[in-house]
């Protein structure tokens, strides 16, 4: 009974409780889907090189 305790009190807390106390950071504002385009084939250049 004594193992069963200790596990019971060492539990973590549960990831589900965290997310509502630390919310996602911000998306910043995109002006036009051209920067959308940009940004996209500047990841490109960088991952593969095109």
């Amino acid at each position: 009974m004594s193992s069963s305790s200790s596990l019971s009190s060492s539990t973590p807390p549960s990831p589900s409780s965290s997310p509502s106390s630390s919310p996602p950071p911000p998306l910043p504002p995109v002006p036009s889907s051209n920067n959308i385009i940009d940004q996209f084939h500047i990841t490109l250049n960088v991952s593969y090189g095109i």
